[in-house]
């Protein structure tokens, strides 16, 4: 947000937030139709998969709001779609994506931190060590130096946010 207010001003920077937070709502729907496919659902259940987001009342009324949720959606739908590709594919690249978008999800919200384990655990699992090892690696380049800024902050052991998102 704060790279946005400064882009457009004191002014304006209501409208444009809120438009790049409809321009994430509208990113939910062909990603929902990817994750679909990933999932090798059946290109009707697809389409519909993406309708229904499209569709979705409340998922209308996220960017009027000045929340986190609009960019934790979209980097979570994401950040699934990559591991399960990166599940199939053997370049480190595709661990090193899904690692790095779902730490970006786990940092707008820090209880998907415990999901980055199982994913890790599943991509192991699936692919060997070494992706999820590169994975691993991936989220916590980007974790752990917010967990250390956050514990020089407020003076004791924190790690993303210190009250599980509650304040």
């Amino acid at each position: 947000l704060a790279s946005i207010y400064r882009v457009v001003g004191e002014e304006h920077r209501l409208p444009a937030v809120r438009l790049v937070q409809t321009v994430l709502g509208a990113l939910l729907a062909p990603l929902t139709v990817l994750l679909a496919r990933r999932l090798r659902l059946a290109p009707r259940a697809q389409l519909v998969a993406g309708i229904v987001i499209a569709l979705y009342p409340i998922l209308w009324m996220y960017p009027i709001g000045l929340g986190s949720e609009n960019l934790f959606i979209v980097l979570t739908i994401a950040g699934v779609t990559l591991l399960l590709w990166a599940g199939d594919d053997r370049r480190p690249a595709a661990s090193l994506a899904a690692g790095a978008v779902l730490a970006c999800a786990a940092l707008t919200r820090g209880v998907l931190t415990l999901f980055l384990v199982f994913g890790a655990a599943w991509l192991i699992r699936r692919a060997g060590w070494r992706r999820g090892l590169i994975f691993g690696a991936a989220a916590a380049v980007l974790i752990v130096p917010w967990a250390i800024r956050n514990t020089r902050v407020i003076g004791r052991p924190a790690f993303i946010e210190n009250s599980l998102g509650y304040n």
